[in-house]
């Protein structure tokens, strides 16, 4: 009666190693990209995000980072080569590095500050004429 139980066990210790073994040899992983997300875009065949300030791509199941986007403002609007930043800078990624391709004309976001009566009204009221005595 022992010495089944003791087979059984080592039968089960023998099946955990092996299955250790088998799973530790095929098992791979890739280093996926993690980060805040400042954008994200698609179009019919393609997808783009950047990721931690790096354009990753991604295209028929293959997916490739280009490299940390050479300005410090957040990207706001992005395609499978190249970003519109914050500042209205726009990137393009030519393969091996980054290109600046112009400037839009705007700049950062509205402010979520909003202006007291006191100084819309100080603003647009004409001011009272002076008298002169």
């Amino acid at each position: 009666m022992v010495a089944k139980r003791f087979f059984f066990i080592c039968a089960g210790i023998l099946c955990l190693a092996f299955a250790y073994h088998l799973g530790a040899r095929s098992a791979s992983g890739e280093a996926y990209p993690t980060g805040p997300v400042e954008c994200v875009g698609y179009s019919e065949h393609t997808a783009a995000a950047v990721i931690n300030h790096e354009l990753w791509r991604a295209e028929a199941g293959a997916l490739d980072g280009t490299g940390t986007i050479p300005s410090a403002s957040r990207a706001v609007a992005c395609g499978y080569d190249g970003v519109v930043l914050e500042n209205g800078e726009a990137w393009k990624w030519n393969g091996v590095s980054w290109g600046l391709q112009g400037t839009f004309p705007f700049s950062g976001p509205t402010p979520a500050t909003q202006e007291t009566w006191g100084s819309l009204k100080a603003r647009y009221r004409p001011t009272a004429p002076t008298q002169n005595k």
